[in-house]
This record gives C-alpha cells, structure tokens and sequence, in this order.
C-alpha cells in the first residue's frame, strides 16, 4: 500500500493601512511674570511623551515632538507650577510661558502658641475660613469617577484586596447639608452581588465635614476642626491653572492604627 502524504502551505496577506507620524518642533521662552526677566533651570515636561528637558540660561528651550494635541507642565521651585494643553499642527509652535513667582502670603496675621511651618499654617487658615466660604458658595456640581478597595487586615501581604467598586456619577450639593447623586455607570468584584454595590459605594464623602462616615466608625476629616491632632501636612507644590493659584498639600496619618485618610489636598491659594 502506498501511503500518501499531503503538505499543505499556507500563504496569509494583511491588507492594512499604515499612518506616519510627522515630527514638529515645540520651542519657547519662559519668563518671569512680575519682572519680564528670563527663568533659567525650569523644568519642561510634556505628559504624553514624557520628554523632559529644562531652560538654557536665557529661558529658552526646544523640543522635537510628533504633531498632535499635548499636556505641558512647566515648574520652578521658586514659582507656581504652570500646565496648559497645547496643540501642535504646524512645523513649529512658539510658546512663551509666564511664570508667577511663588510666595506664601496669609490673608490675616495670627498669633499662634506654637511655630507652624507652611503647610500647617495653610491648613489651619483654610480651617478657619471652611463655613465662611462654604456659606458663600450656596451650591456647586460635579462629575466624579470613584474606586473603592478593601483589604484584609490580617493579611496585609496579600495581592488581592477583598472587595473593589468602581462607579461614575454626576453630584449635586447645596449649602448647607442637601446632596445628590445621579450614578451613570457602577460595577464591583465578582464576590458582591450587584444588588449590593451601590450600598457598598454611597455618597461620595464631602471632606468639608468634621467627621466622614465610612462604615461603622466615623472617620476625621481632613479639613476637621481638630484634624491637626490627627494629620501631618507637607507642602508638596504650588500650582497655577490660568488665573487660579492653589498649594498642593499632602496628607499623612499620625497614627498606624486609626483609620484616617492619606493622599494630597488643593486649596485656593487666594481665598484660603
């Protein structure tokens, strides 16, 4: 018998198009607002490429960039932090940036039993002036994307954290206790049901608040009357959004025991 063996080839064609980026270049000066003189040693970054590059002694720099829309952050430490978004359609796009210089100015003077450094100060000053400000916004909206995750305490070394939610949604305030929240989209690990998890969600904390309810025990505010007691503060930057200055400040727990909140804070370097 005659065996016969079949070898089959098989020859695959992709049909596909293929786009070119086109380079550009982004270049500028970076001066200072108050005296028009040029800021020497300032940090360029351009977000989405992560190309970083800082000015010549003059103020100047230049960048080679694909064409396309980019989020900018210029800093100094001596000045607040500027971002803006800018798009590059041409071969050449000539910015120039103006710094403001950053001073820490209190809108009061205040004598305190103890010496504070900025951040404390900062605090304790927007402390102050929360229910007078608030009183004066009388309402606001806003969109919110939030994630939840807990862990096991008796395991803290594990990767995978017992419960997550995600949810997005729209909120409503008005001063001085009414709110309201329009969900748009909710979803939560497989091991809680999905009756369950807009009650594991609820409403979004409002930080102004002394105390945060977050489970059984309340938890103190970040901006609490007595959140000093509670929180260390360090001043991390000051940053510049148009015409709107704000202090970039970070939260840290006193204690390892007693659930409090970590991360950063923006106050309104203005008003506060």
């Amino acid at each position: 018998m005659t065996k016969l063996i079949l070898f089959l080839t098989y020859t695959i064609i992709v049909f596909g198009s293929f786009t070119s980026t086109e380079a550009a270049v982004l270049k500028g000066t970076v001066i200072n607002s108050q005296t028009q003189e040029s800021v020497a040693f300032a940090t360029i970054k351009v977000q989405q490429s992560s190309q970083t590059i800082m000015t010549n002694e003059d103020g100047s720099f230049s960048l080679q960039v694909d064409k396309g829309t980019y989020h900018l952050t210029c800093s100094h430490i001596a000045y607040y932090t500027y971002k803006s978004e800018v798009e590059i359609d041409s071969d050449t796009l000539e910015l120039k940036i103006l710094l403001h210089p950053s001073l820490i100015e209190l809108p009061s003077i205040h004598v305190y039993e103890r010496n504070y450094d900025a951040a404390q100060v900062i605090i304790r000053e927007a402390i102050g002036h929360k229910d007078e400000i608030l009183a004066k916004l009388k309402s606001y909206q806003f969109d919110a994307y939030t994630k939840t995750t807990i862990w096991d305490a008796s395991n803290l070394d594990s990767l995978k954290p017992m419960y997550l939610t995600e949810t997005e949604l729209i909120a409503y305030w008005k001063y001085p206790y009414e709110y309201k929240e329009i969900i748009s989209a909710r979803k939560g690990s497989a091991n809680i049901e999905s009756k369950n998890i807009i009650i594991s969600i609820g409403e979004i904390p409002n930080f102004n608040d002394n105390r945060i309810k977050l489970g059984a025990s309340p938890l103190v505010s970040p901006t609490a009357e007595d959140a000093l007691e509670y929180y260390n503060y360090y001043l991390l930057d000051t940053l510049f959004y148009d015409t709107l200055a704000v202090y970039l400040l970070e939260i840290e727990p006193k204690s390892n025991t007693t659930p409090l909140f970590i991360g950063t804070i923006q106050i309104n370097a203005n008003s506060y």
